[in-house]
């Protein structure tokens, strides 16, 4: 793993908070850019399917990737705001995630629920919808049977 990323987005983190301060505010905005760097890569991967049959093909696999690291650069960005050890943290928290990923491949977390019956959605009687936990909102699919 490169120190570049880490060394843009402290760059960039020390260049925001010399020009917009520090505070509440600009947190907000820091966090809200992590969303507009997302909506980004979505219209990218859009335009990279042409979902759009006006517009048609308007982007590249390779845009699509550029747009995906923006988000991840904005997300680092942000992260400054909410923790002092910033690398650190995703480091131990992308340990964390592995070591919980290696016992699911292992078989050995056995913490996951099985449902044997194949269920769908209903609108659940205790309000909104909810996937079922308490058997009194799942209902067996026919059309799975």
């Amino acid at each position: 793993m490169t120190e570049m990323p880490w060394l843009h987005a402290r760059t960039v983190v020390a260049w925001l908070d010399a020009i917009n301060g520090t505070g509440a505010h600009e947190r907000s905005m820091r966090l809200l850019k992590v969303t507009e760097e997302a909506g980004e890569a979505a219209q990218a991967y859009l335009g990279w399917q042409g979902q759009n049959p006006r517009k048609g093909t308007t982007h590249t696999r390779g845009q699509v990737a550029t747009e995906l690291c923006d988000v991840i650069l904005a997300a680092m960005v942000a992260l400054h705001d909410f923790h002092d050890d910033p690398a650190a943290l995703l480091t131990h928290i992308a340990a964390a995630r592995q070591e919980r990923l290696a016992a699911l491949i292992d078989g050995a977390d056995d913490t996951r629920r099985h449902c044997p019956a194949p269920i769908e959605w209903i609108d659940c009687p205790t309000g909104g919808w909810w996937p079922h936990d308490d058997g009194h909102d799942a209902v067996p699919n026919p059309a799975n049977s």
